[in-house]
């Protein structure tokens, strides 16, 4: 068998405790693409963002409050 990882992007909503799987991916360079379209959406919009060390960001959207972040997982194929 052959070892694969995927990078799940997903984002938390803080207020409503619902997780929502925003996209897969099957390479890093991929996913954190994705990561920075999320934000640069959201910055144009006038959210506040604020950046976490582990490389994920919450935004702040009105008395909306979204978690993003991604995860790792790997498959045998």
């Amino acid at each position: 068998m052959k070892a694969m990882v995927i990078y799940l992007i997903f984002r938390n909503d803080i207020n409503r405790g619902k997780l929502t799987l925003i996209a897969p991916h099957a390479t890093f360079d991929g996913a954190r693409g994705q990561m920075d379209a999320e934000r640069e959406y959201w910055e144009d919009h006038g959210a506040v963002i604020e950046y976490r060390t582990d490389g994920s960001f919450i935004v702040e959207f009105g008395q909306n409050k979204w978690h993003f972040y991604v995860v790792t997982r790997t498959l045998e194929v």
